[in-house]
């Protein structure tokens, strides 16, 4: 799952989890090709969650891939860690 990804991207200040379990990109990712390295640009808060269907979704493109994961579990993964085998988020 993309889950532990994303969380990484949280922890290190790329998107932002509040307390209501809402998810906000703060800054972006800016690749130089040259150096072939990446730098964490600040923006403007924004909601980094879409509406698909009936869920809340995140999407980040990493490596040429679009990544989706969705909200409910990356908030549970981001306070609690993974999610046990077997067991599914209600929310």
């Amino acid at each position: 799952m993309n889950e532990d990804l994303f969380c990484k991207y949280a922890r290190s200040g790329i998107l932002q989890i509040d307390s209501l379990g809402r998810v906000w990109r703060i800054a972006r990712r800016e690749w130089d090709i040259g150096k072939k390295t990446c730098t964490k640009v600040p923006c403007d808060p924004r909601r980094a969650e879409k509406l698909r269907g009936a869920y809340f979704y995140v999407r980040m493109q990493v490596g040429g891939k679009s990544l989706w994961a969705q909200s409910h579990r990356l908030v549970w993964w981001y306070f609690n860690g993974p999610i046990p085998d077997g067991l599914s988020i209600n929310h």
